[in-house]
């Protein structure tokens, strides 16, 4: 059978093939087109109806970061002194010193107002004049004066020391400390404060003993850093016997040990002092003078203190001390050895 194939069947079967199914297929791609828009701005506002609101910290979340900002916190710690009334006697000791403290900051990172409680209770063998119970009330507040310039404000009150020392004095502190960042590892601190000790043993050691002084920290990578400092401070007390001036040049260099979270630090002081009072002494050709008494002590210590946990650290110090006076009675030398550990909770 012979199909015949005429010029008119030729002509229609062209003008489907060029027209009739293109534009059924720009008709077919311009559908899903409009359909994927549509559904996009439909999915669009799914998701805007769907979204959760923004919602503030919930009241547990609230009550813990106001906690951070406080804490109560334990200590105890050990000493033992190879000459604890630092003096020719030489009388070695040992020493107990439990204490509990409560900590307040205004905020969590960076705080400009902070106050501290501390009550301690000290037990020594073989003496009993430094057994006493020590209470230390400290507040400070730090205002900010661009980013280079620091002042800080604080006040402290003492009942026979702190934790920390041995002083049987009650004492009345007034600071004030400014800082200058000259770059981001140099600073240089401009401090003073004015002091009143009252001695409820010996009337004549009260005294009115203000301070001035100044340092300069250089800080280095790795978290270590060196502080240079001077101070004067002038001792006026009730009886001429215990008047003096002192100067302090001091040295401390701090630096990760052992641990990147453990910190080492070593300290060195040097403490000429020059007494109002007159002394005797004899020559060498046995003839007596008077002479006015000056003294120089010299600290020398070391202190590593570590974080077992967030809420539990550890400590250990060493001191070395001694003092050189023209009265050979007040030359002694003294070494210390102690270890603490510290507990906080709520924080």
């Amino acid at each position: 059978m012979r199909i015949r194939i005429t010029k008119k069947t030729l002509l229609m079967v062209l003008v489907q093939l060029l027209f009739v199914s293109p534009l059924g297929v720009c008709e077919i791609k311009a559908g899903t087109s409009t359909n994927k828009k549509g559904g996009a701005m439909a999915a669009k506002k799914a998701a805007k109806k769907e979204k959760p609101k923004a919602q503030g910290p919930s009241r547990v979340e609230t009550q813990g970061n106001l906690r951070r900002r406080w804490w109560f916190y334990a200590s105890v710690s050990t000493v033992l002194d190879s000459n604890i009334n630092h003096d020719d006697e030489n009388i070695q000791s040992f020493g107990l010193v439990p204490s509990l403290g409560y900590h307040f900051q205004d905020s969590l990172e960076k705080p400009a107002f902070q106050f501290e409680y501390e009550t301690a209770r000290h037990s020594y063998t073989n003496t009993d004049r430094w057994d006493r119970l020590s209470q230390k009330i400290r507040a400070s507040y730090e205002r900010r004066f661009g980013k280079r310039f620091i002042s800080e404000t604080t006040g402290e009150i003492t009942s026979k020391g702190s934790s920390e020392d041995r002083e049987l004095n009650d004492q009345f502190v007034i600071g004030q400390e400014f800082e200058f960042r000259a770059t981001r590892n140099h600073r240089f601190k401009l401090f003073g404060a004015y002091r009143v000790k009252r001695s409820p043993e010996d009337a004549g050691r009260s005294a009115i003993d203000p301070y001035i002084g100044a340092s300069f920290e250089q800080r280095f990578r790795s978290n270590r850093s060196l502080e240079l400092g001077y101070r004067y401070d002038k001792n006026r007390s009730e009886s001429p016997r215990n008047r003096y001036i002192r100067w302090t040049y001091g040295a401390e260099f701090k630096t990760p040990f052992l641990r990147r979270d453990a910190l080492l630090t070593i300290e060195a002081k040097y403490r000429p002092q020059l007494y109002a009072r007159t002394i005797e002494v004899e020559d060498k050709q046995g003839h007596d003078h008077d002479v006015t008494r000056r003294d120089r002590r010299w600290v020398l210590g070391a202190s590593w203190q570590r974080p077992i946990n967030e809420k539990l650290s550890l400590g250990f110090v060493y001191r070395l001390e001694t003092r050189r006076s023209n009265d050979v009675d007040k030359s002694f030398n003294s070494h210390l050895a102690g270890a603490t550990i510290t507990y906080r909770w709520w924080q």
